[in-house]
């Protein structure tokens, strides 16, 4: 009888025309990977396969005080956005999107007025980087975007928090130290380490936008 019942249901809600709501596969991704020696680059395979709906891949990151030398904090938010697998469960934990510019500030000593959402898009199987290493630099550089081993520009805090403030370069974390500031920052400290999130981003057919799961990808340390 219940199966009877299951099967009337299901053939009334595709007689009614009702849209199937798409679904996004989230980025492949094991951070236990990206336990690098220097823990400045994190990296990943983009897969055009994901979806039908697939626009490219968003990054979103905290900032923590301090540096350590485990995952714990990254485990401690990967659980928490398990209980409820949203974006929005990552920014109501304190992330943001990442951004990106052709532009450096460090260049031009002034705010980039150009920043936009950063959204990660290649070919199938084409590695994509985040190279946070120059930013260690005695002369701090804008982490940069590779795409294939090519730079293809420079990562930024997010624009909704720094739009024409200096303060957007992550370089300021290493200029800082204890002044850094924004509502990207956990708590204020003299060194930082960057938490990183990524997630899968669609549209479909009706231009709603669609999310996979978002995984954790990462943890930048030895900020500054």
């Amino acid at each position: 009888m219940r199966l009877l019942l299951t099967l009337v249901a299901l053939y009334l809600l595709s007689s009614c025309g009702l849209e199937t709501v798409p679904s996004l596969d989230p980025p492949n991704v094991d951070y236990n990977d990206q336990t690098m020696v220097t823990n400045t680059t994190l990296s990943v395979k983009y897969q055009t396969a994901s979806g039908t709906d697939l626009q490219g891949y968003q990054v979103y990151y905290k900032i923590y005080p301090g540096k350590t030398n485990n995952f714990l904090r990254l485990v401690a938010d990967r659980d928490s956005v398990n209980l409820s697998p949203t974006v929005s469960q990552l920014t109501n934990l304190g992330y943001y999107q990442m951004s990106q510019s052709s532009s450096s500030t460090v260049s031009t000593g002034t705010a980039v007025t150009s920043l936009t959402p950063l959204l990660l898009s290649a070919g199938d199987n084409t590695v994509i980087t985040l190279d946070f290493t120059s930013f260690e630099a005695a002369s701090p550089v804008e982490p940069q975007l590779e795409v294939g081993g090519v730079a293809s520009g420079f990562l930024y805090r997010s624009s909704l928090l720094f739009s024409g403030n200096v303060n957007q370069s992550f370089t300021k974390l290493h200029t800082l130290g204890a002044g850094a500031t924004g509502a990207d920052i956990s708590a204020t400290g003299t060194e930082y380490e960057i938490n990183v999130f990524v997630v899968a981003y669609g549209l479909s057919s009706t231009l709603q936008a669609v999310y996979s799961k978002p995984v954790p990808w990462g943890v930048i340390r030895s900020l500054p």
